[in-house]
């Protein structure tokens, strides 16, 4: 059964707003002082992304390109919201914050396609063995 496209770009958005403000409740707290000494808190945000793009590969038929680009835009979103409220507190925070949103569209294509890959390989492999 496919989706009509209006689920389908309701479905990506919500995707999409589910790990940004999932990605903001992690990356947003606190100072910038206390995110710098934090660790790696972006590996939540990064497995929220991974397994929202599994579960959407794996239970709808939108197309893997599809979930792969917005998904892969959700964690660059968070870090840009992360410099627009560092900068607004201090605007010398962040004086390299082109080459921070760059990275982290590296980051977010390794959490996002990896794992839509993964769920749309199973949800063909499930039906191919349901066919034969």
């Amino acid at each position: 059964m496919m989706t009509p496209k209006g689920d389908r770009a309701a479905a990506l958005a919500g995707a999409f707003v589910f790990c940004v403000l999932v990605g903001g409740c992690v990356e947003w707290a606190g100072s910038y002082q206390a995110y710098l000494e934090s660790g790696p808190r972006s590996l939540i945000v990064l497995g929220v992304i991974a397994a929202t793009g599994f579960v959407l590969a794996l239970a709808t038929e939108i197309s893997t390109r599809a979930i792969g680009i917005v998904l892969n835009l959700a964690f660059p979103t968070t870090i840009l919201i992360r410099v627009l409220i560092d900068t607004a507190k201090d605007p010398t925070t962040h004086n390299l914050f082109p080459i921070e949103i760059a990275f982290a569209l590296v980051v977010g294509l390794l959490a996002a396609w990896p794992a839509t890959w993964l769920g749309r390989s199973i949800r063909t492999l499930v039906r191919r063995r349901r066919v034969i």
